[in-house]
C-alpha cells in the first residue's frame, strides 16, 4: 500500500468512539497483527521502538476500542501481554481495502 494511500485512509478513522487513532496506534495494532502469540508488553514497547508510557497509552486506546486485548501475567504481575482482537483484525482489513 503506497504512504498517500494510508494517509487518505486515515482521514475517515481518526476518530472512533471519540477516540483519536493516531499513527502510532496504527503501527502497534499492524504490529500486532504480525504476531502468531500474545506478545510481552515490554518486548513489543522494545520492537517498536516506543517509550514506556507511549506503549501503554496505545495499549489502553486500542483495549478501549476491542482492537487489542491485554492480560496480565499469572507469574509476574508487572508483566502483561497483548494481543489483537477479531474486531481489530477486521479493522485493518477496512483499512487495506482498496478505494472505489
Amino acid at each position: 500500500m503506497k504512504i498517500e494511500s494510508l494517509m487518505q485512509a486515515l482521514n475517515p478513522v481518526t476518530q472512533i468512539d471519540n477516540f483519536p487513532i493516531t499513527v502510532r496506534h496504527l503501527q502497534a495494532l499492524l504490529f500486532l497483527a504480525t504476531q502468531a502469540e500474545p506478545i510481552d508488553q515490554g518486548e513489543a514497547r522494545k520492537r517498536l521502538g516506543y517509550h514506556g508510557p507511549c506503549m501503554s497509552r496505545s495499549v489502553d486506546t486500542l483495549a478501549i476500542l476491542g482492537f487489542a486485548k491485554c492480560a496480565r501475567n499469572d507469574w509476574d504481575r508487572r508483566r502483561s501481554f497483548i494481543t489483537i482482537t477479531p474486531k481489530g483484525r477486521d479493522f485493518i482489513a477496512k483499512l487495506c481495502e482498496p478505494s472505489a
